[in-house]
C-alpha cells in the first residue's frame, strides 16, 4: 500500500518498495519465496468524483495494468472504496449456492429438508456473508439513514430474497408463501437480524484484539473520538452502532498455564466398591464437605449435590435431566458438580 498526493507518486513508491535494497524482491530471494508477477494486482483508490486513469505498474519489465476492482483476503476493493463490488460478490455467491441447493432438492431423489437447512447454515451463509462488516451496516443505521449511500440496503434486500428462496426449498413451500412464515417454519433468523448478529460478533472481536494487533489502535481511536463526518470508515459505523462494546468494558480472562512439575492440590482416590467409598466418607474429618453424583436409574438420568458442615447436612439439590436417550451419565456428573458448588 502506498499513499501520495498523485497516482504517479503512489505508483513510483510501489516500484521503489519492491526494487530497492532490502525490498520485497531481495527479501523473497533470501527467503526462498520469489513473488510471481502474474499474481500482482494494482488498484488506484481515490476520493475524487471524476475518475482518473492511473498509470500501469512496471516492475522488472513486467507490466501490471490497473483494475477498477481487486480481491484482497476474500474482500473486493474498488476505486471508490464503497464496497459495492463486494456486495455484488455476496449476492453472486448466494445465487450460486441456491442453484446447487435446487439440484439437491429435486422431487426425484431429493435430499431431506434437514440436510438442506444444514448446508445453507453451514456453507452458504458463512460464504455469502464473509466480509459483511465492511460492506453492510446495522439495521438501526439503515433505518435512520445515517449512511444512505453506503448502507447496503439494496444488498440486504437481495440477500433476503435469497434466504426466502432457500427457506422454501427447506420447508417445501410455494412461491406465494410469506417470507415471515417461511423463516419461522425453517427455523431461520430474518436476514436483517442475522446480519446484525454477525456485525455484533465482529464488533466484539475487534474490541477483544490484543494491543499487539494492528487494528487495536484503530479501534481505540474510534472509541475515543466517536463517529466522524469526514471520510468515515466501516469501522466507524460498526463501533458507533454498538456503543456498549468497548475495549475497557471487555473482561480479560488470562490463560491458565501449568509447569510440567505441577501437581494437583486435590487428593484423588478411587474406591474399589461402594462400601469402601462410604467408609472413606464417614472417616473424613473436614469441617466442610461437598458431595455430588450423577446416575442412571430406570432409564432416567439425574444428578445431585450436597453440602455438609460438621457432619450435618445444610443444603441439598437435585435435578432430573431427562431420558437416557438424550443424556448420559457423564453429563449428569458435570451437573452434579455444579449443584454441589451452588450449595456453597
Amino acid at each position: 500500500v502506498a499513499i501520495g498526493k498523485t497516482l504517479v507518486a503512489t505508483t513510483a513508491a510501489l516500484v521503489k518498495l519492491v526494487t530497492k535494497k532490502g525490498g520485497v524482491d531481495e527479501w523473497g530471494a533470501t527467503h526462498n519465496s520469489v513473488f510471481g508477477a502474474a499474481k500482482d494486482q494494482v488498484c488506484h483508490l481515490t476520493r475524487r468524483w471524476v475518475r482518473e486513469t492511473g498509470p500501469s505498474l512496471v516492475i522488472n519489465g513486467a507490466i501490471v495494468r490497473p483494475s477498477s476492482e481487486v480481491k484482497l483476503v476474500g474482500v473486493w476493493l474498488d476505486e471508490r472504496l464503497d464496497f459495492k463490488a463486494h456486495g455484488a460478490a455476496m449476492i453472486a455467491k448466494g445465487h450460486q449456492w441456491l442453484v446447487n441447493f435446487r439440484r439437491l432438492a429435486k422431487v426425484s431423489g431429493r435430499v431431506g429438508a434437514t440436510y438442506i437447512r444444514g448446508l445453507y447454515l453451514g456453507i452458504c451463509l458463512p460464504g455469502m456473508l464473509y466480509g459483511a462488516e465492511v460492506a453492510l451496516v446495522p439495521t438501526a443505521q439503515r433505518e435512520r439513514g445515517l449512511n444512505r449511500k453506503r448502507d447496503g440496503r439494496a444488498v440486504v434486500k437481495r440477500l433476503t430474497s435469497i434466504q426466502l428462496k432457500a427457506g422454501r426449498l427447506i420447508v417445501g413451500g410455494m412461491v406465494s408463501s410469506p417470507g415471515d412464515l417461511v423463516n419461522a417454519h425453517a427455523d431461520l433468523l430474518p436476514m436483517h437480524l442475522l446480519i446484525d448478529k454477525l456485525l455484533h460478533k465482529a464488533a466484539l472481536r475487534y474490541a477483544t484484539l490484543p494491543p499487539t494487533h494492528p487494528l487495536h489502535a484503530a479501534v481505540k481511536n474510534v472509541e475515543r473520538y466517536g463517529h466522524v463526518k469526514c471520510h468515515p470508515s466501516p469501522l466507524h459505523f460498526l463501533m458507533a452502532a454498538y456503543k456498549d462494546v468497548r475495549q475497557n468494558l471487555v473482561e480479560e480472562i488470562p490463560g491458565v498455564r501449568a509447569k510440567a512439575t505441577w501437581e494437583a492440590p486435590v487428593d484423588v482416590r478411587v474406591a474399589a466398591s461402594k462400601e469402601e467409598a462410604k467408609e472413606w466418607a464417614m472417616a473424613e474429618t473436614s469441617k466442610v464437605q461437598l458431595f455430588s453424583d450423577g446416575s442412571l436409574i430406570d432409564g432416567q438420568v439425574g444428578a445431585a449435590g450436597l453440602l455438609m458442615i460438621d457432619g450435618v447436612v445444610k443444603r441439598a439439590k437435585g435435578v432430573r435431566l431427562g431420558s437416557a436417550a438424550r443424556y448420559g451419565v457423564y453429563e449428569a456428573e458435570g451437573v452434579g458438580l455444579s449443584l454441589a458448588l451452588e450449595c456453597l
